[in-house]
Parts: C-alpha cells; structure tokens; sequence
C-alpha cells in the first residue's frame, strides 16, 4: 500500500511515515487518531494521517510539557 492518500482533498500520509518525520511510534500516531487528537483516516487497517494536525498535536504536546516543567518548578522554589 502507498505511503500517502488523497482523502476528501486532503493528502493523507501512512502512521508509519509520519510517526518517522515527527519522532513517534505508528502505533501511537494510530492511538491518536482513534481518540480523534489529529485527523486520521482508516484505510484497510492502516492509518492516513494530516501531518499539519499531527505536527500541530506535537507542538502543542511541547508547549504543555515545558509550561508543566516551569510550573512544577515554581512550585518547588
């Protein structure tokens, strides 16, 4: 099966290639699909996934962390 899908005019790339360009596991690329934090399609068992909802996913999960840290360590100040 191909790497990418055009699906309701949106390019669509496997969880595995887009797991490998962002740094995460097409497992987990699938979970969040499933749970509906990026845009993904089913396609015969294998996931299609918007990389500008993944990576948007990705640096809000960033963000979060980093302001978690500094929050956790004003805490402990």
């Amino acid at each position: 099966m191909s790497d990418e899908i055009i699906h309701n005019g949106k390019r669509l790339v496997s969880s595995r290639e887009a797991g490998r360009n962002v740094g995460l596991s097409h497992d987990y690329v699938g979970r969040l699909c499933k749970a509906g934090k990026v845009f993904g399609h089913l396609v015969a068992g294998s996931w299609y996934v918007d990389m500008e909802t993944l990576t948007a996913f990705v640096i809000d999960n960033e963000r979060s962390k980093l302001q978690r840290g500094k929050n956790l360590k004003e805490t402990l100040a």
